[in-house]
């Protein structure tokens, strides 16, 4: 297929049958994203590619046990335009850059069922490699296992336990801009889980208690319990609700990043000493687990044959969140020349809660016609602690839009031909300062014969180009999303 957006994209797969139990298939992908433009309707240096190919395979050499084994291969080309501190005039420099990422993977897994038991292992590889030229190079290695067991007690009861292991391995190439120490680390994570799931009344009332126990290389050992019930009223209507606790544990970019975010030139208002003042993000060994308790509550009806609702609502309190808090300022004599730095150091002294409901409705009007909608509400009231003086630490609140709903429609034409028109609205951001707006794509797709489809889309059609977000770590120009038309022709056989 081709496009205005989307210049270029292809896929092909093939799979077939190897004697009595096993099977395979092999694909390949490639896509070509033109560039999008700046606010001022210059072209922006923001192009990206991306070729991607795999298989899998799946042997069953019993009626208990399957094997599967799959693998996938990927490069991809990126261009951005950074904007990036300097110790040198004029202490800031604008520039377009390049980047590219590859690797693999490779992922093995066991099956084994039997008439009030499952269990499964499997087995992940990934190797990665991150070149952003101008900014920072990453090269990681993955290795993952995990394994559960499931079996039943009883009639009405199912026990469920595991365990995993993953270990990473991280190389990185530092710049001035971006920097982490240690440079070459290795991190060991190791969990288990238990889960009870037990039915009562006839099987109407389903309760669910586990619980998740990790350790982890930066916060030590973390336990977060769950509990659900799921009530089923009648035959086509439900009720559930659930409590869990969650944790977020630090990335490597949390203990040990260093961003040097701005440059304040010397001999200015902002800074009339004699050298510059560099403003760094900096991590902290003493930085620990993001923590969320969540409550959720849900009721889910058919209330026609054609016609099904769905109400989720949320109420989730967070606590210790990320904070860069103020250090003492010192001088740097190396590397030359000369500077003060003043360091924001990563910190948990921000918290509050968020909460909000979402609704979808599916409803087939008639069998060839059939309608989606959906709405989402979000109230956040995150604010930073007392103790805290990050001068940015509020801007969560207004970073998510408060209100989004979509509206689908699909048909199926007479012909042979089928049409998706959704319409979507996204609210402002104030935090942003991003007006909301709203979006209209289109599909029209043929099926002449089974075997070949033809189809064009559009998407954004309601305007030239909106600006959906604004970049916040690193210094990238933002860029809108432009209206866009895309063709295809799918082929099988």
């Amino acid at each position: 297929g081709a496009g205005t957006e989307e210049r270029a994209a292809g896929g092909a797969r093939y799979g077939s049958k190897l004697g009595d139990n096993t099977y395979y298939r092999a694909y390949a992908k490639y896509f070509d994203w033109g560039p999008s433009a700046y606010p001022s309707g210059m072209t922006a240096h923001d192009g990206w590619d991306a070729l991607r190919g795999g298989f899998r395979a799946d042997w069953t050499p019993t009626g208990a046990n399957s094997l599967t084994l799959q693998g996938d291969i990927y490069r991809s080309r990126f261009d951005e335009t950074l904007t990036v501190a300097s110790l040198s005039p004029p202490y800031s420099n604008t520039f377009p850059n390049d980047g590219k990422y590859s690797g693999g993977n490779l992922l093995g897994r066991w099956n084994h069922t039997s008439e009030r038991s499952s269990m499964s292992l499997q087995m992940y590889y990934d190797n990665t490699t991150i070149n952003d030229h101008s900014l920072f190079g990453d090269h990681q290695n993955i290795f993952d296992i995990d394994f559960q067991h499931a079996f039943h007690t009883g009639d009405s009861q199912q026990f469920v336990w595991g365990f995993g292991y993953r270990s990473i391995r991280d190389k990185n190439d530092p710049s001035f801009t971006v920097s982490l120490q240690p440079n070459q680390v290795t991190l060991n994570q190791f969990s288990t889980f238990l889960q009870d799931e037990i039915s009562l009344v006839d099987n109407r009332l389903q309760i669910t208690l586990g619980s998740k126990f990790e350790r982890n290389g930066f916060t030590g050992f973390e336990v977060e319990p769950n509990a659900r019930l799921l009530w089923t009223v009648t035959p086509n209507q439900s009720i559930w609700t659930a409590v869990s606790r969650a944790v977020r544990t630090p990335a490597l970019t949390e203990e040990g990043l260093r961003l040097n975010q701005a440059v304040i030139p010397p001999g200015t208002p902002s800074n009339p000493a004699p050298l510059p003042v560099v403003l760094a993000v900096i991590g902290s060994h003493q930085f620990n687990s993001e923590d969320l308790l969540a409550y959720e509550l849900g009721y889910r009806v058919q209330a026609t044959s054609n016609l099904s609702l769905d109400l989720a609502t949320f109420y989730n309190n967070y606590s210790g969140l990320r904070t860069a808090e103020p250090g003492v300022p010192s001088a740097e004599p190396l590397p030359a020349p000369t500077d003060i730095v003043i360091p924001f150091v990563a910190s948990n002294k921000m918290s509050g809660g968020t909460y909000g409901v979402e609704l979808f409705a599916d409803w087939k009007v008639v069998p060839k016609w059939r309608l989606a909608a959906s709405y989402s509400y979000l109230q956040m009231n995150i604010h930073k602690n007392a103790d805290s003086l990050d001068p940015t630490a509020d801007n969560p609140n207004g970073s998510s839009p408060r209100h989004q709903w979509y509206l689908r429609s699909s048909v199926d034409l007479p012909k042979h031909f089928e049409q998706d028109t959704t319409l979507r609205f996204v609210d402002h951001l104030p935090s942003l300062n991003l007006p909301n707006y709203y979006s209209l794509d289109a599909h029209l797709g043929w099926r002449p014969v089974t075997s070949l489809e033809l189809s064009i889309g559009g998407q954004n059609l309601l305007n030239n180009w909106h600006l959906e977000f604004l970049p916040d770590f690193v210094n990238t120009s933002p860029t809108v999303v432009k209206r866009s038309v895309f063709g295809s022709i799918t082929v099988k056989f």
